[in-house]
């Protein structure tokens, strides 16, 4: 009988996330026909002695290919007709993903459905957007983003996230959960290996609107997120993963000025906040690996090497262990 769903999940140092996360999806992944994926990116420590709702097998990585070519990868492995893409800092409420795959069923035409999603202390957590613009991605270099005339839109999105009794269609959603279509999916061609981290969401919701699906958000399904949990020991990677998937998607969508001007203000930004860094560095480590994390991404910016993550980072072929299935 074929696979309903294939649970994907792809995680860096964070296997201790995974348990909570399974024992949330247990109810409804114990009464449909699921598997499990999980790709360990490169953690070297990752473990598959976990109590799984549902068949599950763990994919060790030699090495850190990234969020979405781990999650590509395991596509390609999956049986399901519709893919959940879920971070393992999750916790879905009661019913939740039984709401998202009732969502999901009921309209076809849905590419991708993401839930509503809040921080553990009740916080709403900002996961879906308009279409991402190169308006919207210039404020957020002022912390504008959110706060000025020109975001009506994504106040519209958080007013229907509270108010809303049904699903509604939306620009992109955070890839922290996406339940996305086998069809869709291959028909777009999955996320963009190129974006390393962040930025694929929102390439991927953008080509699926390109190709006549919808992206919906279904508000009354909740999903728990802590957020930032695989990169937070990370501030110079974060750093430099940030400005080289605005730099790519600006590259990818946006016009050749509009580019230019992202080009020129990044620039700037980092020259200002590497100057900073440079002060407080000599009181925190921290604020060190952050200052070596501007510097990086100065260079980043100069050479053209956002274009290409193959370039940014170092990845072996043939390095993915052996698959190891875990008991049910």
């Amino acid at each position: 009988m074929r696979v309903e769903l294939s649970v994907l999940a792809v995680h860096y140092h964070a296997e201790e996330l995974l348990g909570p996360l399974f024992d949330s999806m247990r109810d409804f992944l114990s009464g449909h026909r699921s598997e499990i994926l999980v790709w360990d990116n490169g953690s070297r420590n990752g473990r598959v002695d976990l109590a799984a709702p549902c068949p599950m097998t763990w994919f060790p990585s030699a090495v850190n290919v990234g969020f979405a070519e781990g999650h590509n990868a395991l596509a390609k492995r999956a049986r399901g007709k519709r893919f959940l893409i879920i971070n393992p800092d999750a916790e879905f409420a009661s019913g939740a993903l039984k709401k998202l795959w009732e969502t999901a069923e009921k309209n076809p035409q849905a590419g991708l459905v993401a839930p509503r999603i809040q921080f553990p202390d009740g916080r709403m957590q900002a996961s879906v957007f308009p279409p991402y613009s190169f308006g919207f991605d210039l404020r957020k270099s002022f912390w504008l983003e959110n706060k000025t005339f020109l975001s009506g839109a994504q106040r519209d999105i958080w007013k229907k996230l509270l108010e809303a009794r049904e699903p509604f269609p939306i620009g992109w959603a955070s890839g922290a959960c996406m339940l996305v279509s086998r069809e869709a999916w291959e028909k777009v061609g999955g996320f963009d290996p190129n974006f390393f981290f962040g930025g694929e969401d929102a390439d991927l919701c953008r080509r699926m609107r390109e190709a006549g699906f919808e992206i919906l958000c279904e508000p009354r399904a909740l999903l728990i997120h802590q957020a930032g949990q695989s990169l937070e020991r990370e501030p110079g990677r974060k750093i430099l993963f940030y400005y080289q998937k605005r730099l790519y998607f600006a590259y990818k969508h946006f016009s050749r000025p509009q580019y230019g001007i992202l080009w020129l203000v990044s620039t700037l930004e980092l020259v200002l906040k590497w100057k900073v860094g440079l002060f407080f560095s000599f009181f925190s480590p921290r604020w060190r690996r952050k200052r070596k994390g501007y510097a990086g991404a100065l260079a980043l910016v100069f050479s053209g090497r956002w274009r290409n993550t193959d370039r940014l980072i170092q990845k072996r072929e043939g390095e993915m262990r052996k698959p190891v299935e875990a008991a049910v």
